[in-house]
């Protein structure tokens, strides 16, 4: 996609649908067919209406994008801090000069207002430059034992994280976990929420135009049973979780189970807020700016950490 937001909406209601989003899942550096042909509907919450398929991925496709990942962590991890910065700066230019490519996805997928989304993808630009200034500064520590004595640390790459987005912030989630991940030297497999899948994908596609190799960051998108569950059984190497989940039954229940390998990190809080209020009361409620904000159907907000 290209071009500035009133082009992207008057497409978008024209047509009925976004062009160019991705409909399979980002493995290796380039956007894959699923493993099999099986797709999901993403609905526009502010009508209801289908806009756009995606890619119902299964265990077969997790397992590709964990092999692209331990193959891109090597060469990653290899990679010069200084070198790390430089291409983190250019994805923070990239997602700042193309801001409007996110925002409106980022508007039809999740219901929030155009405003909204443009906030959160200029904060998710700076979260990519703010740990882009990080990559070269993971210094270890000199430890003082006495005289013909030296001791020192240094800090390495944990290995790949597996990173579960959640629907409420798809973008602003994205950037807090994968950028510190990526400045770190580390790899990544992320599964977004599957009622918000499209910005992890054309982030993912963004992060590898700036520079990030074949590999580093995957995106399998789908439901958590199938796209996320199989995950802590198909490497090697441990892996580290992050979990943002806003629900109590939530796909971290079920992964949790499976992660006995895994530092699971969970981050879930009381929330404030309404998902798929009902249509009836919009005319009423619709045009009244709250505290609750202005989104429609689908937007939660945390209240405490």
């Amino acid at each position: 996609m290209t071009g500035d937001a009133l082009a992207l909406a008057k497409a978008y209601f024209t047509e009925g649908r976004l062009p160019d989003l991705p409909d399979g899942h980002f493995i290796g550096g380039k956007i894959v067919a699923n493993s099999d042909s099986a797709y999901l509907e993403s609905h526009d919450p502010g009508n209801g209406r289908v806009f756009a398929r995606f890619a119902a991925g299964k265990s077969e496709d997790v397992a590709r994008a964990v092999e692209a990942a331990e193959k891109g962590l090597a060469v990653w991890r290899a990679t010069a801090p200084g070198a790390r910065c430089r291409i983190l700066n250019r994805a923070a230019e990239v997602i700042r000069t193309r801001s409007d490519d996110l925002s409106v996805p980022e508007t039809t997928d999740s219901g929030k207002t155009l405003a909204e989304a443009r906030s959160d993808v200029a904060g998710c630009a700076r979260l990519f430059e703010y740990y882009a200034g990080l990559a070269d500064k993971l210094e270890g520590r000199s430890i003082p034992l006495g005289a013909g004595l030296t001791s020192w640390t240094e800090r390495e790459p944990v290995g790949i994280t597996a990173q579960i987005i959640p629907w409420n912030y798809p973008t602003s989630t994205f950037a807090s976990g994968v950028a510190p991940a990526l400045a770190a030297g580390c790899a990544v497999v992320a599964k977004p929420a599957e009622t918000t899948p499209f910005t992890a994908l054309v982030l993912a596609q963004w992060l590898h135009e700036a520079g990030v190799p074949d590999g580093v960051v995957n995106v399998v998108t789908g439901l958590g049973p199938d796209a996320g569950a199989p995950l802590p059984a198909m490497s090697a190497r441990p892996f580290v979780w992050r979990d943002q989940s806003t629900r109590d039954k939530s796909p971290s229940t079920i992964i949790g189970l499976a992660a006995s390998r895994c530092r699971l990190v969970v981050t879930r809080n009381p929330a404030l807020g309404v998902k798929r209020a009902l249509r009836a009361l919009m005319p009423i409620f619709g045009p009244m700016r709250s505290r609750y904000g202005t989104n429609r159907y689908q937007h939660i907000t945390k209240t405490r950490k």
